[in-house]
C-alpha cells in the first residue's frame, strides 16, 4: 500500500462495514516501521493487512477482506504476507487482537490465545468538551524531555520497543521525583495507550482523557485479563459493559 492508495483502501474498508481506518493507513503507509499491504481484483481493493515492527515484537493488524471475497483463502494469503514481513524484520514474537471471524485464520497459523482484551465504555454524562486541569504530578507529555523514560516504562509493561510510535503521540505523563511512573498518550491515528505502575494513576489519566472529550463522545478502555486491579476499579469510575476480544500470540 502506497500513500496514493490510502483513500481507496480506507473507502473499501468503510464500505465493508469495518470502521474508519484512513488515519491508520495513512500513518502505516508512510512509516518506516510499518508494512501496509493490499490485494486488488479488477482494479478494486479487496483486502488489506498491516505489519507493525516494534523491536523483536511484530503486530499483525487490519486483516480485512471484502465480504464477497471471504472464504476463498484471501485472508490467509494476506496474513501470510504480513507474517513474512515481520519475520523478515527479525521479529521473534508475533501478536494480534482477533475478531471472531479472524480467529480461525490465525489459529491455523499457530497463534494461541494468551489473554482477553475487555473493552469497557464510559457511562457517566459530561457537561462539555474542555481542556482538563493538570496539576502535579500530572503534566503534558514532551517527546524531547520524556521519550526515553516513557519508552522504558512502556517496554517493561509490553516487552516491545514502541519508541517509533510514542515519539509521534501527545498526551500526559505522571512524574514523581523526576521519574515518569505513568502515561496516557494518543497516537496520530487515534486511540490512547495508558501504562501505569498503579491503577489509581491510570484511572486519573483516563479521567483526564474523558474531561477533554465532548459530551457526545463515548470513551472506551481496554483492559487485559491480567490487569486485575484495573478491572476491579473500573466499574466504580464510570466504566462498565465488557466485550471480550481474544488477544493472540506468540507465534
Amino acid at each position: 500500500m502506497l500513500p496514493v492508495d490510502v483513500a481507496a483502501a480506507a473507502d473499501a474498508v468503510r464500505r465493508g462495514d469495518w470502521g474508519d481506518r484512513e488515519a491508520f493507513f495513512r500513518f502505516a503507509a508512510a512509516h518506516s516501521n510499518c508494512r501496509a499491504l493490499l490485494a486488488e481484483r479488477d482494479g478494486q481493493i479487496v483486502a488489506t493487512g498491516v505489519a507493525t515492527i516494534s523491536g523483536l515484537v511484530g503486530w499483525v493488524g487490519t486483516i480485512w477482506v471484502t465480504p464477497m471475497w471471504r472464504g476463498r483463502g484471501l485472508g490467509r494469503a494476506v496474513t501470510e504476507g504480513v507474517i513474512e514481513e515481520l519475520e523478515g524484520a527479525e521479529c521473534r514474537t508475533l501478536v494480534l487482537v482477533a475478531t471472531a471471524a479472524g480467529r480461525p485464520v490465525y489459529e491455523r497459523h499457530r497463534f494461541e490465545i494468551l489473554t482477553h482484551d475487555h473493552v469497557l465504555v464510559s457511562s457517566e454524562p459530561r457537561a462539555g468538551r474542555h481542556r482538563p486541569a493538570l496539576g502535579s504530578p500530572y503534566r503534558a507529555f514532551s517527546p524531547a524531555r520524556d521519550l526515553d523514560a516513557v519508552a522504558a516504562l512502556d517496554g517493561r509493561a509490553t516487552g516491545e520497543e514502541r519508541r517509533h510510535i510514542l515519539a509521534t503521540c501527545d498526551g500526559w505523563v505522571v512524574e514523581v521525583a523526576r521519574d515518569v511512573t505513568a502515561f496516557a498518550l494518543r497516537a496520530p491515528f487515534g486511540g490512547v495507550a495508558t501504562v501505569a505502575r498503579d491503577a489509581s494513576a491510570a484511572l486519573r489519566l483516563f479521567n483526564l482523557h474523558r474531561e477533554e472529550a465532548g459530551p457526545a463522545d463515548r470513551i472506551y478502555a481496554g483492559l487485559l485479563d491480567d490487569n486485575v486491579a484495573g478491572l476491579r476499579a473500573a466499574p466504580g469510575r464510570g466504566l462498565d459493559g465488557s466485550v471480550e476480544r481474544p488477544a493472540h500470540g506468540p507465534r
